[in-house]
């Protein structure tokens, strides 16, 4: 699996905070790597759901990415959904490829 953590300055903060954050990202990068069907229903029902847990898609991938630090706030959640929510659409070399010129 590819190891896409430090490719983007997530939350800003850095320390410990943004380290989660990464942990986070590359957690659910690999939920959506290994559920590529549950990826696509994801991407179908529209990504606002997620944002809202409504279907049972949105809890697993959200749980993943939570339960994978041990702390993690709803501003971190949400900043890394965001970028999960632009890998899923548009694919990782263009999340790559943006990431690159802002940094």
């Amino acid at each position: 699996m590819e190891n896409i953590k430090g490719i983007f300055n997530i939350s800003g903060m850095g320390d410990d905070y943004e380290e989660s954050c990464q942990i986070m990202l590359q957690a659910g990068f690999e939920w959506l790597e290994n559920n590529k069907t549950k990826t696509e229903k994801l991407k179908t029902e529209t990504w606002e759901l997620l944002c809202r847990l409504r279907s049972g898609e949105a809890k697993e991938l959200y749980n993943e990415i939570t339960q994978s630090v041990e702390d993690c706030t709803g501003a971190m959640a949400q900043a890394v959904l965001g970028h999960l929510w632009y890998i899923s659409v548009n694919g990782i070399e263009k999340w790559k490829s943006e990431a690159k010129k802002r940094r």
